[in-house]
């Protein structure tokens, strides 16, 4: 995309906090959404992510004011938009809203899908054209302008629909799974572009996605949902590393699982055993109750060497058989079956060349700092 130029006076917005405070959506006997609250903090990018049928599309809805609440309340800086007596109509929330399908007008050219909501607002035309004009210049769509949607790629469309949300500079700028229509490549080079422009803008923003790789590349903030409930908020680096549950440690990246049988414990480090092994981790203290739980560890955080090399001092280590070896071109993936209880099969990542082959027996190190206590097995019960 082309480097935007310095924005003007006229092209920045006034940002404002979002907020959900105890939000209800019930349809008759299921709730779809159930007491979740949010806060959006002004300027930022918040992403709701999770599996189908979590809530996260049920309540951008509700930000949109496409939904009514069941109760709960919505408000923007001051400005309540709705609870459960009444809500205020979408197009008068400041709200702009880029869609899956892209949603553009087949039979209006580039600058006349961009420009619509701008003629719908009362601009004059040369206030319409030199914003059009700018808003493609951001998206490095300005040599289509004359163009219809037929005669545009998938990625064209996107960055159309993206123009047009934002041409009439919202308060608040909402994106319901915006990339899942594009391949690949272009998805990638399509988030860096969304993170960009709202960061120039300084748009509030709210992104739903099940992506968990355009949930950590985006967000200021990411909030995880399953069933209709906020599980776990907080940045990137947060929920990455920290994760409270194996629900969050399985959906956002890819995690090995352990179960532990309970050995020690204080309010900084858990130790357990895996088969002949001592494993320790970090994390909450648990109740006396508790003979097992479960730890994460990242593939990524596991390195390799041969069964017979020394130990690493202070290092968790396991010892295992490679099953399979997957190049992938900038990752390589081993999966080990290791010596414990059951047939336990840990994936490690490492850089190419890959230095294993099948068959062969290695170590598995890992740092008990970066191994994680899991909540749900600690309080002994499943999320």
């Amino acid at each position: 995309m082309a480097a935007a130029a310095a924005l003007s006076a006229a092209d920045t917005v006034q940002a404002q906090d979002l907020r959900l405070n105890d939000v209800y959506k019930s349809y008759g006997n299921y709730e779809a959404v159930r007491g979740i609250s949010i806060d959006v903090p002004k300027g930022s990018m918040v992403s709701l992510i999770g599996p189908s049928g979590c809530g996260k599309t049920t309540t951008l809805r509700m930000i949109a004011g496409l939904e009514p609440l069941s109760s709960g309340s919505i408000t923007v800086g001051s400005k309540l938009l709705s609870d459960a007596t009444g809500a205020v109509p979408p197009e008068r929330r400041d709200m702009g809203m880029v869609f899956q399908s892209y949603a553009l007008w087949p039979h209006m050219s580039v600058a006349d899908n961009v420009g619509y909501g701008l003629k719908r607002k009362g601009l004059n035309a040369t206030d319409i054209e030199r914003r059009v004009s700018d808003v493609l210049a951001m998206v490095g769509m300005v040599d289509h302008v004359g163009r219809y949607p037929s005669q545009l790629s998938g990625g064209q469309q996107q960055r159309v629909a993206l123009a047009r949300a934002v041409a009439s500079r919202p308060q608040i700028l909402l994106f319901d799974e915006p990339l899942s229509n594009l391949d690949a490549v272009l998805r990638e080079q399509m988030r860096f572009e969304i993170r960009d422009l709202q960061q120039k803008l300084g748009i509030t923003s709210v992104y739903v996605t099940h992506s968990q790789e355009e949930a950590l590349a985006l967000s200021d903030k990411i909030v995880v949902m399953s069933k209709g409930l906020v599980v776990q908020s907080g940045t990137p680096a947060e929920i990455y590393e920290r994760p409270k549950t194996a629900f969050v440690a399985g959906f956002i990246g890819l995690t090995n699982t352990l179960t532990l049988n309970r050995l020690l414990s204080d309010d900084q480090m858990a130790v357990g055993s895996f088969g002949a092994h001592r494993v320790k981790a970090s994390g909450a203290a648990m109740n006396g109750e508790t003979q097992q739980f479960l730890v994460s560890v990242r593939p990524s955080e596991i390195t390799l060497s041969a069964a017979s090399a020394s130990p690493t001092a202070g290092m968790n280590r396991l010892v295992g058989t490679i099953q399979t070896v997957v190049f992938t071109g900038g990752i390589v993936d081993y999966f080990i079956a290791c010596d414990g209880p059951g047939q336990t099969t840990l994936r490690v990542q490492t850089t190419p060349p890959a230095r294993f082959e099948p068959g062969a027996q290695v170590a598995l190190e890992f740092d008990p700092a970066r191994t994680v206590v899991l909540e749900d097995q600690v309080n002994g019960k499943s999320q």
